[in-house]
């Protein structure tokens, strides 16, 4: 069956043939809106014929949450989805986070911005319901800050490895191995946020491993010091959220040895497809030994190469 280009469609809509269900939000289209970035990209690439050229392009988008220093933990983690299915994203979250006098979602201010519980947990059941039905699959790694360690400093600095960088080389081994597993001929764009962190050594690491370059980009419209405003990737906010529903629970692990409950957005986001992966130090310490590091199979859950890691 051909798809129908008259609107983004998501895969699975497609495929389906039925159209899928109806969006539980008001519905903003892109194209019609200065905020697009998606659509924006697409149209520059596609011309006129934009909305089919765009259906059959893949972008991971990944962002960080914790820090090496001064948290017991670093995750990267992220989703990857068709260009299309990005578009019907974009056009179901700002409207959502807009009814909450939200301009960017990111995880680590709505406590603050929304004080309210009852809110709060309605915004999170809707966005993780935006997600799982506009995304492909899912990817991510938590890194111990002690497990870091054990690679001796002299040899972390020899291969400019910081926990941000092997996390995020580790999201992007998932993804190399996902797509070798059906015989992709191409792979995806990797769009990782633009923050505090030190691209380089991701940088480094991605390009010498032969993947593609990664692109860093804002999460949200920022005014860079030339004075044009950069658009912001709607899809790094779904990242941020992913990447901070992996961290809280490591982080209270680490710090107080167990954890009294799971948070309902996780419970939602863990049933989208893929298994996020953590290392303890024992892991971390073992692939050390064993110069296991740059193989992309050790980042995957359950594969040949894998030992007992936390989950």
């Amino acid at each position: 069956m051909r798809a129908d280009c008259s609107r983004p469609q998501s895969v699975f809509r497609v495929l389906e043939g039925d159209g899928g269900a109806a969006p539980r939000f008001p519905m903003y289209h892109a194209d019609t809106c200065e905020d697009s970035f998606m659509e924006h990209l697409a149209k520059i690439a596609g011309g006129s014929n934009w909305r089919c050229v765009q259906l059959a392009a893949f972008t991971a988008y990944f962002d960080a949450s914790g820090t090496e220093h001064d948290q017991p933990c670093m995750v990267v983690a992220g989703y990857l989805a068709t260009a299309a299915q990005w578009v019907d994203f974009e056009n179901e979250w700002v409207p959502r986070i807009r009814q909450d006098g939200l301009g960017c979602f990111h995880a680590a201010d709505i406590e603050r911005l929304i004080p309210d519980k009852g809110r709060r947990k309605e915004l999170y059941i809707d966005l993780s319901e935006i997600i799982s039905h506009n995304v492909t699959r899912q990817f991510g790694c938590c890194i111990l800050s002690r497990a870091i360690q054990v690679v001796p400093e002299a040899k972390r600095k020899e291969w400019n490895m910081t926990a941000y960088s092997t996390a995020g080389y580790a999201c992007a081994s998932q993804v190399r191995l996902w797509f070798t597993s059906w015989h992709a001929r191409s792979l995806p764009e990797f769009v990782f946020e633009r923050g505090d962190l030190k691209p380089g050594a991701l940088r480094e690491a991605m390009e010498v491993n032969g993947f593609p370059a990664p692109i860093f980009k804002p999460k949200k419209d920022t005014l860079e010091k030339n004075g044009f405003i950069t658009k912001g990737a709607v899809p790094l906010q779904a990242a941020d959220l992913l990447a901070f529903e992996l961290f809280d629970p490591m982080r209270k692990i680490e710090r107080d040895g167990y954890l009294r409950r799971i948070r309902p957005a996780y419970q939602a986001l863990d049933r989208i497809d893929g298994q996020p992966k953590a290392f303890t130090l024992e892991a971390m310490e073992h692939l050390y030994k064993v110069n296991l590091i740059g193989n992309d199979a050790i980042w995957v859950p359950d594969s040949p190469e894998d030992i007992p890691v936390l989950h």
